[in-house]
């Protein structure tokens, strides 16, 4: 709704809810019939993406040259609060890359395939993140970015010359690749439910298999219950602040773990981690950086951090009932 509010169009709350109850059981659908179908979506959305917002935005932007000088741009006189805001958001840049690892178990090669699409993901998001925040700190009010976040890379198109011709294309891609992501989140989050299960570290219904899809279809629908809660309220905020938090905990988690498998020697891979004494510097380094993120995010969003506890709350209870029940690891 606020997207379509920059074309002149506005569209009911109900309208808007009612229709991200819609994309949220087409994309269970989607992602029931299988990972490959789900795949070919994805690749469609990536290679457009690169196109109108890669090459004919970021590239075209910067080809013109930024009209205000580095650091600040036009954004002088920002306040504290305002940066460190702008610091939590920017921790959260790469929520969403832990998909590649928890899909590792639809790869054919996960220890050279996971490597190589996290370092391009890595890659991209880097390049892209720093055009875009270039541009956008020039191009675009800061107060106009403060009200409407989620049509930022729109106001950047609209303000190239030509703009006009790319409001509209940019304006779909950009609607389509938040559905993407968040077919990714659908893939991703039911495969780490089917994967927790199958260790015996959740019931083991999570693991159950749909006979024709042979997609793990009690764990799809689990994610298509929390994503209709989550939606529910309307506030789509909410749930990207709810899951960066989450995200965040999940990498700190990750690096910590990283730092102990590098010291054990458990670690196999395509790539290895640079050590001092022993000691994972990828793992430290990312350590500390998401625990700033973290803290920062945690500052500046406080107010939602009961959602997270009952979050928490509800994966202890179940691995708890597990650990009772007794359930081992599925062979």
């Amino acid at each position: 709704a606020d997207m379509l509010s920059g074309y002149g169009i506005y569209v009911p709350h109900a309208v808007a809810r009612a229709l991200s109850f819609a994309v949220a059981v087409a994309l269970f659908a989607l992602t029931l019939i299988g990972i490959k179908e789900s795949a070919k979506f994805s690749v469609v959305m990536a290679v457009a993406d690169i196109v109108l917002i890669g090459a004919m935005t970021v590239a075209l932007g910067l080809a013109l040259g930024v009209r205000t000088p580095p650091p600040y741009f036009s954004w002088q006189g920002v306040g504290a609060p305002d940066v460190l805001a702008g610091f939590s958001y920017a921790s959260r840049g790469y929520t969403g890359m832990d998909a590649i690892g928890q899909l590792a178990g639809e790869a054919e090669m996960p220890l050279i395939q996971v490597p190589r699409a996290a370092l391009l993901a890595a890659g991209m998001g880097a390049a892209y993140g720093i055009g875009l925040t270039a541009l956008l700190m020039d191009r675009v009010n800061y107060q106009v970015v403060v009200m409407h976040p989620a049509t930022a890379v729109l106001a950047i198109a609209s303000s190239l010359p030509l703009g006009y011709l790319l409001r509209f294309p940019v304006g779909v891609i950009m609607a389509l690749i938040q559905i993407t992501a968040a077919l990714a989140g659908y893939v991703a989050f039911s495969r780490l439910l089917y994967r927790l299960a199958a260790d015996g570290l959740l019931p083991k219904f999570f693991a159950s298999v749909h006979r024709r899809f042979r997609t793990p279809h009690v764990s799809l629908a689990v994610v298509l219950a929390m994503a209709l809660a989550l939606l529910a309220p309307g506030e789509i905020y909410l749930i990207a602040d709810i899951y960066a938090i989450g995200s965040l905990v999940n990498y700190v988690l990750v690096s910590l773990s990283l730092i102990v498998e590098v010291k054990k020697g458990g670690l196999y891979g395509a790539l290895r981690t640079p050590t001092i004494g022993g000691i994972s510097l990828v793992g430290l380094l990312g350590a500390v950086l998401t625990s700033a993120g973290l803290i920062l995010s945690t500052f500046t969003r406080y107010k939602e951090l009961w959602i997270i506890a009952l979050w928490a709350l509800a994966g202890l209870a179940l691995m708890l009932s597990s650990r009772k029940k007794g359930v081992g690891s599925i062979k």
